[in-house]
């Protein structure tokens, strides 16, 4: 297609033969590019979708650079609007470059579910955790939160982790017969990794003693059961995640969570001495739960009028049962919000890392008592406030890695990742046999660590030919930068001082002192970090007060 226009039209049929608001546009809906100039005129209609910016998620993935020659690319986030209507008409390409503009429509389901449902979700499910807290050993509750966990995660993540990467990287136009045909094998695959893990966890590690958590040999059956039940739902996500079915992935999860936190405080009081029977059969009902959410809304998606107009991919329940361009402007907005994004995180990071150090031990202490605030606990925590820093950072550049990678490089990053997990298993081993838990989590900061360099080389190279810098994002302001480190130093001395053994009223001084550090970081962050702060008023704040009004 020319420059000198393109079309993107929603897929709302309502709006066909509604009046032209341009000689160029077809409905209230379509997005006008002219001149590499962008007029959206999703405002004028109620019922436009949402527009999601390209570095949101893998399914809107460019199948090629966004400076080097055709893009296939689906839009679609409010969050982007404002970005994308000031035209930058002084953009030049780089010599012997053109590019065209193809886009692609992805059927969107806005989600619905209001915000406040899913803190009271959370909220509900971190007073049931602590609510079982008081009836179960630290023994037992290690081993379920361990071992077992382990034994679910890793037969979970090496079944189905590299299917995900692949069927998420391509373009909207693509087999999706062959897509869930190739998704089923994660079903298979993950029975023979919970064979063969829960092999390893029966007859190769230590078995705890029966007497104090016992069980153990139906616990390991049970979670590798969760792993394949789980597993079942597998074609059904990737295809609500590549539509954006947001509102039924936040539903299945808040309910499968709620249902198993209820029925572990109910079995954990009527029945304690079923021991790892008690969390065996709340996992097993959780990953059911997940899966037959996502069951039963495309029973009653597929074959409804809604997906005939959005001529949804697959018409029937039976489709998913195995059957043997852009500009200038468009890296402008790229770099701009990656790397807002970037710095976002990495306040929020630094936040959790600097304050959750001093404030680990008091945090334990008033949620579990001695029992958690006691020993190693606090240090695991204060680990894992730092690991929460690298885990910010790492899914948004992870994030825009994938979703600009084309699926040779995605194939080729897939043998990087393979690579990465043989050296965090031979980290983990040393660290661990150094420092118990604690070496565990700096072994996963560490593997964090790597892969974030890996996509922050990414990246350089992938904007290295233009002008825009978006890795500036990783550096704060100095003065920012300061304040942290002041409040980190007066906390920590505050912590030694006053927390956590001398009565409330010291804890309360030190919380105090918290606070005022806390209120003083804030305030320095409003002051140096102006670009951000106007970033989060326009595209989350305003938001809310639209949806309030």
């Amino acid at each position: 297609m020319a420059r000198s226009g393109a079309f993107l039209s929603c897929p709302c049929p309502q709006c066909c033969n509604a009046p032209h608001h341009c000689a160029h546009t077809r409905c209230l809906c379509s997005i006008h590019i002219h001149k590499w100039s962008w007029t959206p005129l999703a405002a004028i209609s109620p019922h436009t979708e949402a527009v999601h910016c390209i570095a949101a998620h893998p399914a809107v993935s460019p199948r090629r650079h966004l400076l080097t020659g055709t893009t296939r690319v689906g839009f679609s986030s409010a969050a982007v609007r404002p970005l994308v209507t000031s035209s930058r008409r002084d953009a030049v390409l780089p010599a012997g470059r053109s590019v065209s503009w193809r886009p692609s429509v992805l059927s969107v389901r806005p989600p619905a579910w209001p915000r406040p449902a899913q803190v009271l979700f959370r909220a509900v499910t971190f007073g049931l955790n602590a609510l079982t807290l008081r009836y179960l050993s630290r023994e037992l509750l290690g081993v379920v939160s361990v071992r077992l966990t382990l034994l679910y995660s890793t037969a979970v993540f090496l079944a189905r982790e590299a299917f995900r990467r692949a069927c998420l990287s391509g373009g909207a136009e693509r087999s999706w017969a062959a897509t869930i045909n190739l998704l089923w094998l994660t079903v298979p695959l993950g029975v023979f990794w919970s064979v063969f893990l829960g092999f390893v966890w029966l007859h190769v590690l230590e078995v705890p003693d029966p007497s104090v958590v016992p069980h153990y040999q139906a616990g390991v059956v049970a979670f590798g059961l969760s792993a394949v039940v789980e597993l079942l739902g597998e074609p059904f996500w990737v295809l609500a995640q590549a539509h954006l079915f947001v509102r039924l992935k936040v539903i299945a999860e808040s309910l499968s969570i709620v249902s198993k936190c209820t029925l572990t405080v109910i079995l954990v009081i009527l029945y304690p001495q079923w021991g790892l029977h008690i969390f065996s059969l709340a996992q097993l009902l959780y990953t059911s739960v997940l899966v037959l959410c996502y069951v039963v809304c495309f029973a009653k998606f597929l074959g409804s009028p809604e997906a005939t107009k959005k001529s949804f991919p697959i018409t029937r329940m039976k489709g998913l049962l195995p059957n043997w361009m852009a500009d200038k402007d468009d890296v402008a907005m790229a770099s701009n919000v990656l790397e807002l994004l970037l710095k976002l995180v990495l306040l929020i990071g630094l936040t959790i890392a600097v304050f959750g150090c001093a404030f680990s031990q008091l945090a334990l202490d008033i949620y579990g008592g001695s029992m958690l605030s006691s020993g190693t606990g606090p240090d695991l925590l204060r680990c894992y406030s730092l690991y929460v820093l690298f885990l910010a950072v790492n899914g948004v550049t992870e994030c825009f890695t994938f979703a600009s990678m084309c699926k040779e490089e995605v194939d080729r990053y897939n043998f990087v990742m393979l690579a990465l997990s043989f050296v965090f298993l031979c980290i983990s081993y040393f660290l661990t046999r150094w420092h118990g838990s604690v070496g565990f989590i700096l072994a996963n900061c560490f593997n964090m660590g790597i892969r974030i360099a890996h996509s922050i080389q990414y990246i350089y190279e992938y904007f290295k030919e233009s002008s825009y810098r978006p890795l500036t994002g990783l550096l704060p302001s100095p003065f920012l930068i300061l304040a942290y480190v002041i409040s980190g130093g007066i906390t920590v001395y505050s912590e030694a001082f006053f927390c956590c053994d001398k009565g409330w009223m010291s804890r309360l001084i030190h919380i105090s002192i918290g606070a005022l550090c806390f209120a003083a970081t804030t305030i320095t962050m409003f002051c140096t970090e102006t670009k951000l702060v106007h970033f989060v008023r326009s595209q989350f704040l305003s938001q809310y007060m639209k949806k309030g009004t």
